[in-house]
């Protein structure tokens, strides 16, 4: 997932500072995080800042920039492809109102896609092992959590899937 994006998408929605962005973001990135990449995303034009004073101490103000909403449509319009794909589906379709319905509904279905493949691998190829690694490692607790480990997985994968079946359904239902 692009750190950059997730900044963008909060910076299409409106101006902020950088304090402002590590408190809307759920999982609060570091400060020093953010302001690095608002450098080069400065750098890169894909933002601008301008100072507010006022205020101890003075803020940059970032917004977004032509250059910057063309890289998040770019983005929102590519599917996931990231190891655990439902972070940037969640991100895309917070901010996909900015593009055409039919990327949200190609994205759901490449989520899908990928989803029953990782599902496929729990079911058809770890779980007929997990004997195995428990055996290996010599102790049936470390079987159950092993075994655990995969039911996790396995449940991770269907409660996405039926939700993902549920979205799309309501986005192709959808006529405006």
């Amino acid at each position: 997932m692009g750190f950059k994006h997730i900044l963008l998408g909060q910076l299409s929605d409106k101006e902020r500072s950088g304090y402002a962005l590590h408190k809307i973001i759920p999982w609060h990135p570091p400060l020093s995080q953010i302001y690095r990449t608002l450098s080069s995303m400065n750098s890169d034009g894909l933002v601008r800042f301008r100072v507010e004073t006022g205020k101890l101490p003075n803020q940059n103000i970032y917004s977004i920039t032509d250059k910057g909403l063309s890289s998040l449509e770019s983005w929102l319009r590519k599917p996931p492809k990231d190891r655990i794909p439902y972070v940037k589906l969640q991100s895309q379709l917070w901010w996909a109102d900015q593009v055409d319905k039919k990327y949200a509904v190609n994205n759901i279905k490449h989520f899908i896609a990928q989803t029953r493949q990782q599902l496929d691998y729990y079911v058809k190829d770890l779980e007929p092992k997990l004997d195995e690694y428990g055996k290996d490692r010599g102790s049936k607790l470390s079987y159950i959590y092993r075994k655990l480990s995969g039911q996790y997985m396995v449940d991770q994968c269907q409660a996405a899937l039926k939700w993902a079946d549920k979205a799309l359904k309501e986005l192709e239902d959808f006529k405006e």
